[in-house]
């Protein structure tokens, strides 16, 4: 008994793990109040969709860690991370479309 055939049905929305540790970030973090639901930008924050198409991980991750005059006047602070929870939060903007 038993056959050895496995089917996955799951092929859509296939989650990278480390991304998904982004987003617990995200949300953690109250990141969508102001960048809205998914990154998807609102009139408190830009939207996070493409930051990462424009700039390398480790530039993204410097400007979360040290913000721009522009993002400290929006009152973006600072993100504290560890370099791994920084490599899970950059995975999961990276992942946003």
């Amino acid at each position: 008994g038993g056959g050895g055939r496995r089917r996955s049905w799951r092929v859509v929305g296939v989650w990278v793990p480390v991304a998904e540790g982004g987003k617990k970030i995200v949300q953690g973090q109250s990141c969508e109040a102001c960048h809205g639901e998914n990154g998807i930008g609102t009139e408190a924050g830009p939207k996070l969709i493409g930051l990462t198409a424009q700039q390398s991980p480790e530039q993204v991750a410097q400007l979360l860690r040290h913000p721009n005059a522009a993002m400290i006047k929006g009152e973006m602070q600072p993100v504290t991370a560890t370099d791994g929870e920084m490599k899970a939060l950059v995975a999961y903007l990276q992942s946003l479309k």
